[in-house]
C-alpha cells in the first residue's frame, strides 16, 4: 500500500461543495481488497474498507467502479478468490459489503453509467476478447456486445460524458495514451480521435466525469489529473493511496436542518444529512457531547451551538460542517383588556391586545373566532376574551387571564292600551310591562316629549310604543306597539234655530246609531209641531255620542177659502181672501184682499201671513149671461068683459104672473084698471128674466066708441059668457 501524501490546490479548482456537505472521490484497488474514500477538497484518506463478497469467500482486487444516475447505487466489478473471471456486485460503501449479481464471464477493466442509467463495460487487454465495449444488465450480469474498440496495449477505461450526448469517451495505452470519443450503438467502431495537450503521466487507470465537459482521473503513477473534453491535461497532483483503477464521486450530507430558534418552553428537532443505513451518529452542544444522542435526528430544548459526529459512506466520525447555533426566543407578553365590560345585547364593544408586532388570534371562551386577526377587535357576544400573539420569531403565547365582557339583555317591554280606542275629545292610557329605568313613549314612532311614565294618558290616535333604558343602561320597546284609535264623534246637525210653517222634522242623521230626544223618544227622526226648544243625543256605534238643538217657532198659517166653486148670471163676483194683514197675490198678479170677477174662469190667491206662512185656494167661477126675456099681449087694453087676452112670451118656456093670468092668457074680468103682467123665464143655467105686460081694462058700458075691431066680445049680463061676434 503506497502512503498518501496530501498535494496543493487543483490547478482546475475544486468541485464546488459547501461546508454542509463532503464529497468524496471512491476508488478500488485492482491489486488488493481496498476501497479507498478520498476528501475532495483537502485530497486526505476519510476512509479504507476491505469489501466482502455476499456470497463468500474474499476478494482480491478491483477493477472497475462507478455510479448509477438514477439512484446513486456503486456498481463495482470484483476478482474473487476461488471464481473465474470477473463478477458485477452491487457496494454498500457503508458496511463494504459487495452483493454479487453475477459473473460478467471476462475480465472488465472499466464500467460507466450513461445518463440514461444504462451500463456499459470496456474489457482489458488480457480479456478473452479484448477492447470490446458491451452493454451489461445490471440486475444480472447478463453482457451484450456492442463494437470492439482495439485502441493501445494497455488500459481500456470509458467513461460517459452526459454533456456530450452521452458519448463514451476512451482512455487506452500506456506510453502512448490514446484518448478518443465514441458513440454507444451498435455497429462499427468509428471513434473521434481527441488530440492529447499536456502530459498524460502514463497509462489511465480509472475516470469519473466531473461536469462542465470535465473528467477526474487515476493514473499508473498513483496521482490524480483533471482533463477537458477537449484533451487539455492537467498538472498531476496528489499521491494516491494504492492505483485505483475505478473511480466514483459520492456526496454525503453534513448539513443539520431543523429551526434554528424555537420559543420558550418548546423544542426544535434537528436532522443530520440525510438517512443512511448503518450510519452512526454523535450529537454535541457547545462542544459537549449529549449522552444518548446517537440518532440521525436529535429534539433540541436548550439554546447553544449543535453539532454532530457522524460516520456514514463517506466518513468516518466527520462532523457536520459549521453545525447550527439554536436560538431560545422569549414567548410574547401579552395583556388583553375590553373597552366596556359589558355591553347590551344588538350592540358590541371591542376588545383589545397590548402585545408586540406580530399575528393575533382571538379566542372566546377557549374557541378559535374565525377572521379575528386584528386589535382591537369588535365583539357583539359575551364571553372570555383572550388573543394569542404569535411574534416575528414565531413564538407565541397569551395573556394570563383572558378579559371577560359581559352581555346583558335588553329590557323585555310590552306596551297595552287601557281601551284599542276611544272617542274623539275622550283620552285613554297606555302602559307598559317592563323592568325598572327610563321610559320614553313614542306616537307612530315620533318622541313624544315628557312622556315618560307609566301608564300615560293619549288624546290623539295612533301606534304606541315606549323604549325602556334600563339599569344597565340597555334599551328596547316592545317588538309590536299598540294600537289606539280614535273614533270620530257622529255628526248632529239639526240646523239652525227656524220659524216653520206648520210641523217640522228633525233629522238627526248617522243611521244605526241610538237617539234621545229632549221627549225621551228614540227615533232617528222627530216631527214638531209646537214652538219650543228641541234637541237629540245621538250615540254612534263606537258609543261615541254627540248632541244638537234647535229652537222651533210654529209660523201662523193662513187659512184661505174662496168657498167652492160658483156660478151665477151675470154681474159680478167678489172674491175675499180673508186673513186681513196678510199679503196676497191673486192669479192676476193683484195683491188686494179681494178680487171682483165678473167673467168666468179659474182664480186662486196665494196669501202669506207674517209670519211667511202661505195659503192658497182656487175657485172656478162661471158668470152666466142672463136671458133676454120679453112678452107681449094680444092686446093691451080690454074691456073687462073683453074675452081673454092671449099672452106670449119670450123665449118660449116662461111662465106668465099677475092678476088674472093664467098659463097663457089674461082674463080682463080680473078688473078693470091697469093690470101689470110679468113673463118670467129661467134658462138651463138658471138665469132668469122677465117682462112685464101692463094691460088696461076698462069698463066698456054700451058702446059709445067706435074703434075698427075685428073682434069683439060680449059679455052677456046673465050668462056671464063670453061670445064672440065677427
Amino acid at each position: 500500500m503506497k502512503k498518501f501524501i496530501l498535494a496543493t490546490a487543483f490547478i482546475f479548482g475544486m468541485i464546488g461543495l459547501d461546508a454542509q456537505s463532503v464529497t468524496v472521490l471512491v476508488g478500488s484497488s485492482p491489486f488488493q481488497d481496498s476501497l479507498w474514500t478520498v476528501d475532495t477538497t483537502t485530497l486526505q484518506i476519510k476512509r479504507r474498507l476491505s469489501p466482502t463478497p455476499s456470497s463468500g469467500g474474499t476478494i482480491t482486487g478491483m477493477t472497475a467502479l462507478t455510479k448509477d444516475p438514477s439512484n446513486g447505487d456503486l456498481y463495482i466489478v470484483c476478482k474473487q478468490s476461488a471464481t473465474t473471471g470477473r463478477t458485477l456486485g452491487k457496494l454498500n460503501l457503508l458496511t463494504g459489503v459487495v452483493t454479487i449479481i453475477g459473473n460478467l464471464g471476462d475480465n472488465f477493466s472499466s464500467l460507466t453509467f450513461t445518463s440514461n442509467a444504462r451500463l456499459f463495460g470496456a474489457t482489458g487487454d488480457g480479456a478473452a476478447v479484448p477492447e470490446a465495449l458491451y452493454s451489461i444488465d445490471k440486475t444480472n450480469a447478463t453482457k451484450t456486445l456492442i463494437k470492439n474498440m482495439g485502441s493501445g496495449a494497455d488500459g481500456e477505461v470509458i467513461c460517459a460524458n452526459p454533456d456530450d450526448n452521452n458519448m463514451l469517451y476512451h482512455w487506452s495505452g500506456n506510453g502512448t495514451v490514446v484518448f478518443e470519443k465514441f458513440d454507444t450503438l451498435t455497429g462499427p467502431y468509428t471513434p473521434t480521435n481527441i488530440p492529447i495537450i499536456g502530459t498524460t503521466n502514463g497509462e489511465t487507470f480509472g475516470a469519473v466525469y466531473m461536469g462542465n465537459n470535465k473528467f477526474w482521473i487515476s493514473n499508473i503513477s498513483s496521482t490524480f489529473n483533471r482533463i477537458n473534453a477537449n484533451g487539455t491535461w492537467g498538472a498531476q497532483f496528489g499521491s494516491n493511496p494504492d492505483d485505483l483503477r475505478g473511480l466514483a464521486f459520492m456526496t454525503c450530507s453534513r448539513a443539520i436542518t431543523g429551526n434554528a430558534s424555537f420559543c420558550t418552553g418548546g423544542s426544535t428537532l434537528l436532522t443530520h444529512g440525510s438517512s443512511t443505513a448503518g450510519a452512526t451518529y454523535q450529537w454535541f452542544l457547545n462542544g459537549a457531547s449529549i449522552v444518548g444522542a446517537t440518532t440521525q435526528t436529535y429534539t433540541a430544548t436548550a439554546a447553544g451551538h449543535y453539532n454532530c459526529l457522524v460516520s456514514d459512506e463517506c466518513t468516518s466520525n466527520d462532523s457536520s460542517g459549521v453545525g447550527i447555533n439554536v436560538i431560545v426566543n422569549p414567548l410574547p407578553v401579552v395583556s388583553v383588556s375590553a373597552t366596556a365590560s359589558s355591553f347590551c345585547a344588538g350592540d358590541s364593544t371591542q376588545v383589545a391586545a397590548n402585545a408586540p408586532s406580530g399575528t393575533y388570534q382571538w379566542y372566546q371562551d377557549g374557541v378559535l373566532i374565525p377572521g379575528a386577526t386584528t386589535s382591537p377587535f369588535t365583539i357583539t357576544s359575551g364571553g372570555v376574551f383572550n388573543m394569542i400573539c404569535t411574534d416575528v420569531n414565531g413564538c407565541s403565547d397569551s395573556s394570563a387571564t383572558g378579559v371577560t365582557v359581559t352581555v346583558n339583555p335588553l329590557p323585555v317591554v310590552s306596551v297595552s292600551a287601557t281601551a284599542s280606542s276611544f272617542c274623539a275629545g275622550d283620552s285613554t292610557q297606555v302602559a307598559a310591562n317592563a323592568p325598572s329605568g327610563t321610559y320614553q313613549w313614542y306616537q307612530d314612532g315620533v318622541l313624544i316629549p315628557g312622556a315618560t311614565t307609566s301608564p300615560f294618558t293619549i288624546t290623539s290616535g295612533g301606534v304606541f310604543n315606549m323604549i325602556c333604558t334600563d339599569v344597565n343602561g340597555c334599551s328596547d320597546s316592545s317588538a309590536t306597539g299598540t294600537t289606539v284609535i280614535v273614533n270620530p264623534l257622529p255628526v248632529v246637525d239639526l240646523g239652525n234655530d227656524t220659524t216653520v210653517c206648520g210641523s217640522l222634522v228633525l233629522d238627526a242623521g248617522n243611521a244605526g246609531s241610538t237617539y234621545l230626544w229632549s221627549d225621551s223618544t228614540t227615533a232617528q227622526t222627530l216631527t214638531v209641531s209646537a214652538t219650543g226648544n228641541y234637541s237629540v243625543t245621538v250615540t254612534d256605534t263606537n258609543g261615541c255620542a254627540s248632541s244638537a238643538s234647535i229652537g222651533y217657532t210654529a209660523g201662523v198659517i193662513p187659512s184661505v177659502t174662496l168657498f167652492g166653486d160658483t156660478s151665477q148670471c151675470g154681474g159680478s163676483i167678489v172674491l175675499d181672501a180673508g186673513n186681513a194683514g196678510s199679503t196676497y197675490l191673486w192669479i192676476d198678479s193683484t195683491t188686494a184682499q179681494t178680487l171682483t170677477v165678473s167673467t168666468s174662469g179659474i182664480y186662486s190667491v196665494v196669501v202669506t201671513s207674517a209670519d211667511g206662512c202661505t195659503d192658497s185656494d182656487t175657485v172656478n167661477v162661471t158668470i152666466n149671461t142672463p136671458p133676454t126675456v120679453s112678452a107681449s099681449a094680444a092686446s093691451t087694453t080690454v074691456c073687462q068683459d073683453d074675452a081673454n087676452v092671449t099672452l106670449t112670451g119670450t123665449p118660449a118656456g116662461g111662465t106668465f104672473s099677475g092678476p088674472g093670468v093664467t098659463g097663457n092668457s089674461f082674463d080682463p074680468s080680473i078688473g078693470t084698471g091697469t093690470q101689470a103682467l110679468t113673463y118670467s123665464f129661467t134658462d138651463g143655467n138658471g138665469c132668469s128674466g122677465s117682462a112685464g105686460i101692463n094691460i088696461t081694462v076698462n069698463a066698456c058700458v054700451g058702446i059709445i066708441e067706435q074703434q075698427n075691431i075685428s073682434t069683439v066680445s060680449i059679455y052677456p049680463k046673465k050668462l056671464k059668457k063670453r061670445r064672440s061676434i065677427s
